[in-house]
């Protein structure tokens, strides 16, 4: 058995991979963040959501992913 037999199939074994978070999810990266800040709450949620608004505010452009 050559080396190309052993492998021939290998991609139809890979695990499969998703491009975004939304993919995997269902939700996007945005909605999942938010989710993560109400679910931490107290003082960890409300840094986590000000740091969050003050990169927002440096590059709106930015993508969440």
């Amino acid at each position: 058995m050559s080396f190309d037999d052993l492998f021939e199939n290998r991609n139809e074994m890979k695990p499969q991979k998703f491009n975004s978070v939304e993919q995997a999810t269902g939700k996007s990266a945005s909605r999942l963040i938010d989710q993560r800040i109400r679910d931490l709450g107290g003082w960890r949620g409300e840094t986590l959501a000000r740091m969050r608004a003050l990169i927002l505010d440096a590059d709106p452009g930015m993508t969440e992913e």
